[in-house]
């Protein structure tokens, strides 16, 4: 199933945009859209395959960097970097200057302008739920901005962020009351996320300096191919991070799936309904303490590439454990300031392109967060994820060889649109009891 926004309102309705952006609205129980422009920025190049192409490696290079670092220890952990680089991606073109750069850079768009990048990831974004709407797959992602009550979003960030992103505009009051407000993103990243995301931001984190949230919300929902029989499903021993053992319940079938083997790994792709999108599990040789580390730090791009293009038909005897993942991703701000954002998080960032001058006192970012959800069965996979900015103001024919793939140590997961590589769902299962 894909979800799309409703239509554009046409270039026409920009000043109506730009009104309402000051008007408000109602929000019982959701709060309303109350403004949506799709018209591209005068000059803005359409999006193209090359620049496609790029934003997916950048996604893809900014998912595994965030993933050696949120992977460290020996907990599982679940998490989306399609969701994190969009809300960044709707925050690059209300950037200017350095900080523009710094986004540009960690994100893998340099050579790309703020706008061709977010068409780019935007039309990519299109591709892949299409694709899995071929597949009778779901895949929804929606992209909300949030700007307080009484302020105006320039014309041109707002043409950019509708007409990538199909994003709209919510207008609630920050100032007057920051756990309402609180409320009503919840509400709407739940709705969005099939209650699997209920609370992406506390009822605590805006306060009455909070000018602008940036929202996404992904859901994902996908059969298996191949499905399990759940009579073939029994408890086995797991292997965790910390050499211990324990007993899981451990899903099996002997069919042919994609095989790939490198020094010190082995993988199996594990294709959803349709084949355009797939989970491949890399599953380190060795069970000892530290392997999964070892193998996450040596994970890269090109690696996963060459991988994808590696897998051969195998008759696989599979074994995989049945695991459910929640990861509350509240750490990024100060990742993403390691990675080279530091600007955007003090007062010097410049975000000069988001309101119209002096509305506001200089805007800079005050927290980027992520809540994600992973369920693997017998049947297929559910995954949702939801992140967000708060902005502040300042003070061929077969091999039928059979093999073996028995997942009974800690493995890391990709789940990943098969035609363009683009990484949806990242983790990693220590220990699936």
């Amino acid at each position: 199933m894909l979800r799309r926004r409703p239509a554009a309102i046409t270039a026409a309705a920009v000043a109506l945009a730009t009104a309402m952006a000051t008007a408000g609205c109602s929000s019982s129980p959701q709060m309303q859209v109350v403004a949506m422009v799709t018209a591209a920025p005068a000059g803005t190049p359409p999006a193209d395959p090359a620049a496609q192409a790029q934003v997916v490696t950048g996604l893809d290079g900014f998912g595994l960097a965030l993933f050696r670092k949120l992977g460290t220890g020996n907990g599982n952990l679940v998490l989306s970097p399609q969701s994190l680089t969009q809300v960044l991606t709707m925050l690059l073109p209300g950037a200017r200057g350095t900080s523009a750069t710094a986004l540009e850079s960690v994100l893998g768009y340099t050579g790309l302008g703020p706008d061709q990048a977010a068409y780019a990831l935007g039309a990519q974004d299109l591709a892949t739920e299409q694709r899995a709407v071929a597949g009778s797959d779901t895949l929804t992602e929606a992209d909300d901005v949030w700007v307080q009550k009484g302020l105006t979003l320039q014309t041109p960030y707002l043409q950019t962020l509708s007409g990538a992103f199909r994003s709209g505009v919510r207008q609630p009051d920050f100032a007057a009351d920051p756990a309402a407000a609180a409320n009503q993103v919840n509400q709407q990243v739940s709705q969005e996320t099939k209650g699997l995301i209920p609370q992406l931001f506390s009822p605590t984190s805006f306060d009455a300096d909070t000018v602008l949230v940036l929202t996404d919300a992904t859901y994902f929902k996908a059969p298996w191919q191949q499905s399990f029989d759940p009579g073939q499903t029994a408890p086995a021993g797991f292997t965790t991070a910390t050499g211990s053992t324990a007993q899981v319940p451990m899903m099996n079938q002997t069919t042919e799936f994609g095989y790939a083997t490198g020094p010190g790994w082995k993988a199996v792709q594990l294709p959803y309904n349709g084949g355009q999108l797939a989970m491949d599990v890399l599953l380190p040789d060795s069970s000892a303490p530290g392997s999964l580390a070892a193998y996450r730090n040596s994970l890269t791009v090109p690696g996963l590439t060459a991988m994808a293009d590696a897998f051969t038909p195998k008759q696989v005897e599979l074994s995989l454990p049945e695991f459910t993942v929640d990861s509350d991703l509240s750490t990024l701000s100060d990742l993403l300031q390691q990675m080279g954002l530091a600007n955007l998080f003090t007062s010097s960032a410049d975000l000069s392109g988001l309101f119209a001058p002096g509305q506001t006192n200089p805007p800079y970012v005050k927290t980027v967060v992520q809540k994600a959800h992973i369920e693997v069965s017998e049947a297929g996979t559910t995954a949702a994820a939801g992140s967000g900015v708060q902005v502040q103001a300042a003070a061929a024919a077969p091999t039928m060889d059979q093999v073996q793939f028995d997942a009974n140590h800690p493995f890391v997961y990709v789940i990943r649109d098969v035609i363009s590589g683009q990484i949806l769902f990242l983790g990693q299962v220590a220990d699936p009891s």
